[in-house]
């Protein structure tokens, strides 16, 4: 059992400790929070944030950025995977193909226009469920 001084020394680091962490959650203008839908990402505009492709999930699975941000999808995982975008009205001119998108690879897009940008993995999901994600533009 620690001693009353050892756990007095402890206590103003707690504090610290926590202010720390808080401020490593919003470096370079990053920060998560949890949702209904899975983890959310939010940026401001002029950056660049990661999409990680692993196993049969996009982390985070929804962004929201500034129009102007970068999306950089990644495959960390051990299979190929695509990133094919689900409106059929939306602009097609964006998404990475099965085969192109292999372990270790990378895929990125600038997205200017404000709205939503739903896509998918098709080999690990559907339009609505399985390995899904989203961009949001605010605008």
């Amino acid at each position: 059992m620690p001693s009353r001084q050892h756990s007095r020394v402890l206590r103003p680091i707690v504090p610290l400790a926590i202010a720390a962490l808080a401020a490593l959650g919003t470096i370079g203008g990053l920060a998560c929070s949890a949702s209904g839908s899975g983890e959310v990402a939010q940026t401001g505009a002029g950056t660049v944030v990661e999409v990680v492709a692993v196993d049969n999930t996009f982390k985070p699975e929804v962004i929201e950025v500034e129009p102007g941000t970068e999306v950089v999808w990644v495959n960390r995982g051990r299979s190929n995977h695509d990133v094919i975008p689900t409106d059929a009205s939306e602009d097609k001119d964006w998404g990475i193909a099965l085969g192109v998108f292999t372990p270790g690879e990378t895929y990125s897009r600038v997205f200017t226009e404000p709205g939503e940008y739903p896509y998918y993995c098709t080999v690990h999901g559907t339009q609505t469920r399985g390995m899904v994600g989203k961009v949001v533009v605010k605008g």
